[in-house]
């Protein structure tokens, strides 16, 4: 796990949309059929909940599109999950996640680099075919928070601890929780996490104003956002 565990605050008056997803999976089709359904722009913001790699076939593509949205102008942030996490361990660190990470999802996530590389350079490198030397890779999953928190909502990839602060939350829960933590949201805040599939395709209402953006991208082919100030949602197909 990155050892750069990062909050982010933001001031949600400072956007006239906030549009927020979650586990887009490598498909990066339908995240640019969604860039066309909200028609986004550059005084809008669009929170991606974590686990853009993985289990699709252009987990890089969509990285490479979230700096190129970034350089544009465009306020994209991205939420560091746990097949990010995985990511970063197995191709930069070198852990105990690899055999996992490519269980699930990992091995796309592989080919699909060294697919791009190869048609960048037009030619085999095994040094640049080498996902660890991705610097690039890197340093964009390094900038990525763990949690986006503002005085109306939080933000995270899998769940919060609602018996903690926010400045006392753990890793390990942020990025793989299972619980019905909704149940004793006391924080004031709306929260919004992916993570959990639903299997009926759509994004979830839970009480206490906690939503899950996991429409189960890599099995029902279908992503959804949320517009949080509306509370209008968009799918995808």
């Amino acid at each position: 796990m990155s050892s750069n565990f990062k909050i982010e605050y933001i001031n949600e008056n400072n956007y006239n949309r906030i549009f927020v997803t979650s586990d887009i999976h490598g498909y990066y089709n339908l995240f640019e059929k969604l860039l066309n359904k909200i028609n986004l722009q550059k005084d809008n913001l669009l929170i991606i909940l974590g686990d853009s790699c993985d289990r699709g076939e252009n987990s890089i593509e969509l990285y490479l599109k979230y700096i190129e949205l970034q350089e544009q102008g465009y306020q994209v942030k991205h939420i560091w999950g746990n097949h990010e996490d995985m990511l970063y361990e197995s191709a930069f660190i070198s852990s105990y996640y690899k055999d996992l990470w490519y269980k699930v999802g990992g091995d796309e996530t592989v080919y699909n680099y060294e697919q791009y590389i190869k048609k960048i350079i037009g030619k085999d490198n095994k040094n640049l075919l080498d996902i660890s030397n991705a610097k690039w890779l890197k340093n964009l999953l390094e900038a990525m928070p763990f949690m986006i928190v503002s005085d109306r909502s939080i933000f995270v990839h899998a769940g919060f601890d609602c018996s903690k602060s926010v400045e006392e939350q753990e890793a390990d829960y942020l990025l793989w929780n299972r619980d019905n933590f909704w149940e004793n949201n006391n924080t004031g805040k709306s929260i919004f996490f992916g993570h959990t599939p639903s299997v009926s395709g759509k994004v979830r209402e839970y009480p206490n104003n906690v939503f899950c953006l996991d429409t189960g991208t890599f099995f029902n082919y279908r992503l959804g956002v949320m517009e949080i100030k509306s509370k209008e949602i968009f799918y995808i197909e």
